[in-house]
């Protein structure tokens, strides 16, 4: 898909659209426009800049961008402000668009008698040359990017090539950077999953222009995030789930747990010295699953499709392959294990003889069977997708968040294994299931 085109057509037409509609008064956009304030000025005037700049061919981003532009406090940027008042209101009208489709699709999710409705994401970090920190510079990181040190799955370490907030602003203030990048989403949704959950405790940096293995963790106000993320799920009815997977730091589960921050269970990850964790074991304020998009489908992990992606891109050696793969080996028969002991599969089943396929729809049976909250089923896994959405540690050597789907939306509903997994969730999860018993998360 040719994105840079489509992006042209949707604005071009958009546009179309504003300068017929701009003619007539509009109070919901006029009010919004107040509510937003110099926040939503200062990111319109940037993707104003941010179009105009492009269009002499330059980046999109402001660190390619003439020195005048590169802070919004210069006389060239009020100056250029000033003779583009009409697209940077453009731009702020394709916010309140945005605005008013969220909260229309909330509201249908209500009518439709969703217990949650939508479930939006909130990333680690911003762009680094992006409208965020260029519009409140002074609330983010310099010079430095999140990432990952280097560990088993990614022997290199990992620049995301996203911004931080810094640790000694992002509590501070009325309202805190940390609680309008909460309400921000929270207000348009009935649960939001935080990406790098780790971040309440502490975030590896990684120095510009410097490699993985040169970055530090830096450590972040636990307590006041946890607070103020409370404050905001109270306030917008939100549940909340934290992705704390990989290397968290020491307590901060007990901490996220004793928030009522739902935690992220996905089955690969839950194993001990004894073998898979069997789904009585798994914690009740939780959110379970079988994959995420960060991983392959259940069906490509017994094949270890991840493994040879990983060695492919060069994010492990050839030595460590081998070790993954023997490592992998004995992950199947232990599976297998935990399968046939609560009757999913045989007890004659081998890791030589067991379909992916079948496995994948035991996987999803074996999660709709544990004590968790919620339950997550992924759409790469319901039609077997050979394409990982995403592959961590990769660039440009991998098209991230873009491969589509290979079935048609229009052919899902008849789609043999979306229906066998469909009906499994029905079974053990029924719409109008019982809350778990105890305290609503983050109470």
């Amino acid at each position: 898909m040719d994105y840079e085109a489509v992006a042209r057509l949707k604005l071009k037409a958009l546009r179309s659209i504003w300068e017929v509609g701009r003619k007539a008064p509009n109070l919901a956009f006029d009010e919004f426009v107040r509510e937003g304030g110099e926040s939503l000025r200062l990111h319109a005037l940037f993707e104003t800049l941010s179009h105009a700049e492009s269009a002499s061919g330059l980046r999109a981003g402001w660190g390619s961008w003439p020195s005048e532009y590169q802070s919004p406090h210069s006389g060239a940027v009020d100056a250029f402000a000033q003779e583009h008042h009409g697209d940077i209101e453009f731009h702020q009208w394709l916010q309140w668009l945005a605005h008013v489709q969220l909260c229309e699709a909330q509201e249908c999710c209500r009518k439709a008698d969703m217990r949650i409705g939508l479930y939006l994401d909130i990333a680690v970090g911003e762009a680094l040359d992006g409208s965020a920190t260029w519009s409140e510079e002074s609330s983010y990181v310099a010079g430095a990017a999140v990432g990952n040190p280097p560990e088993p799955f990614a022997t290199q370490g990992q620049d995301w090539r996203l911004a931080a907030l810094r640790p000694d602003r992002i509590t501070a203030g009325e309202p805190s950077p940390f609680t309008c990048l909460m309400r921000a989403s929270m207000r348009y949704a009935g649960a939001i999953r935080i990406d790098h959950a780790a971040a309440f405790a502490r975030l590896y940096l990684v120095p510009i222009n410097a490699t993985p293995a040169d970055g530090a963790y830096v450590r972040y106000p636990g307590d006041d995030m946890l607070e103020q993320l409370a404050n905001m799920s109270r306030r917008y009815e939100c549940l909340v789930i934290g992705e704390d997977l990989g290397e968290v730091a020491s307590g901060l589960r007990e901490d996220l747990a004793s928030a009522y921050v739902l935690s992220y269970r996905i089955l690969s990850y839950e194993q001990t010295d004894e073998g898979f964790v069997l789904p009585e074991h798994y914690p009740q304020f939780a959110l379970a699953c079988v994959s995420t998009h960060d991983h392959q489908t259940f069906a490509g992990w017994w094949k270890g499709a991840d493994i040879a992606l990983r060695l492919e891109h060069e994010l492990v050696s050839e030595e460590t392959t081998v070790q993954h793969q023997d490592y992998r080996i004995d992950e199947r028969k232990r599976v297998l294990e935990a399968f046939s002991a609560l009757g999913l599969a045989g007890s004659d089943a081998s890791p030589r003889t067991s379909e992916p396929e079948q496995l994948a729809v035991a996987a999803h049976e074996f999660i709709a069977m544990t004590p968790s909250m919620l339950a997550s089923v992924r759409l790469a896994d319901l039609t077997d997708e050979q394409s990982p959405t995403n592959i961590p540690g990769t660039d440009k050597t991998y098209p991230n968040w873009r491969p589509k789907l290979s079935v048609d939306l229009e052919a899902l509903e008849k789609h043999p294994h979306v229906r066998r997994i469909a009906a499994i969730m029905n079974r053990y999860r029924p719409r109008h299931a019982g809350r778990p018993k105890g305290k609503p998360p983050l109470s």
